[in-house]
């Protein structure tokens, strides 16, 4: 059954204040990341990394793996290509989604 006009019930707007906190929050820039970046990949043991500048970061990558800059968020992405085939053992879809499923980091957190 379709809704009519007097189906619907109207209520005030709240007023607004006239005075409001107002937050800026700036996202972290590369350069600012970049100490960071540097240290990620060494613990990653990445090796020499080559960077290539894209529509929304920056990616740096190696044959080891890559680490990905995004400037609207700043946010940092990053893998170890050699671990990952090493420990990925089972791909499964869950909701649309390819995840790879680790057995071995499963058995662990399960202790």
């Amino acid at each position: 059954m379709p809704l009519k006009i007097g189906d619907l019930q109207m209520t005030r707007v709240p007023k607004l204040p006239k005075v409001a906190a107002v937050f800026e929050v700036s996202t972290p820039s590369y350069s600012a990341r970049r100490a960071g970046i540097d240290h990620l990949s060494a613990a990653l043991r990445l090796g020499g990394l080559r960077s290539f500048e894209v529509d929304h970061g920056v990616i740096m990558a190696s044959e080891r793996g890559e680490i990905e800059f995004f400037h609207a968020s700043g946010a940092v992405w990053a893998r170890n290509a050699a671990a990952g085939r090493a420990a990925a053992s089972e791909l499964r879809k869950w909701d649309g989604v390819r995840r790879v499923e680790d057995r071995r980091a499963a058995g662990q957190a399960e202790r």
